[in-house]
């Protein structure tokens, strides 16, 4: 049941705007989210939501970050780059009538950065020894995770070094068979990303890289 109900809230803030100070601020009704869910890979930007739905307001914004104030960004997005895991964004919207003048600002509660997966960022090497197979997969992470490595799948005899990525297979006769073993990176706060390849014989097919 908890399950359920956290999931109708989340379900009405995506649908909606993310609301601070509702019906109590004279120009501003809501500060909307987008997305809601943001990390060091999209950023954010907010949107206020108007009582009279008129469009005779420009705004102005001052973004916080864990509590500073980031003097350098004014307009209504907050770049990706400046984000990392569990970082707190807080934004003062102050809107700025046609006149000029500088009303009651707004100011939009707290939001938390989520994690962002790691990506796979190396590709497959196109030679296959006679002796062994070497991989050094690459991996990064936008909020400087430390990364696991880790195989399925894999036939006899491969490794993969779960520290650095290095994968490699030792063999005295060359293996027959078609063998599509799965490389899984996870920076240990639940993101993961996999990248399978095949193996035939003696020589190497191009993989697939999939990060979720």
């Amino acid at each position: 049941m908890r399950n359920f109900i956290s999931l109708l809230m989340l379900s009405l803030l995506v649908a909606g705007p993310v609301c601070a100070g509702e019906q109590t601020h004279p120009v501003i009704k809501a500060v909307r989210v987008v997305p809601l869910q943001f990390n060091a890979a999209t950023g954010l930007t907010v949107e206020p939501v108007l009582h009279d739905n008129t469009a005779d307001y420009s705004f102005e914004y001052r973004w916080f970050l864990n509590g500073e104030e980031l003097l350098t960004e004014i307009s209504a997005n907050l770049p990706g780059e400046l984000l990392k895991r569990d970082d707190e964004v807080a934004v003062e919207v102050i809107p700025v009538n046609v006149e000029g003048e500088k009303l009651t600002p707004l100011f939009a509660l707290p939001l938390k950065a989520v994690n962002v997966s790691p990506t796979i960022d190396s590709g497959l090497p196109e030679t296959f020894g006679q002796k062994g197979f070497f991989y050094q997969v690459l991996a990064s992470d936008l909020d400087g995770d430390s990364l696991t490595y880790q195989l399925e799948n894999a036939p006899e005899g491969m490794r993969i070094d779960s520290e650095n990525g290095l994968l490699s297979w030792f063999f005295e006769t060359m293996p027959e068979g078609i063998f599509k073993p799965v490389i899984i990176v996870e920076d240990g706060y639940g993101g993961r990303a996999e990248q399978s390849f095949e193996l035939n014989l003696s020589y190497v097919a191009k993989g697939s890289a999939n990060n979720e």
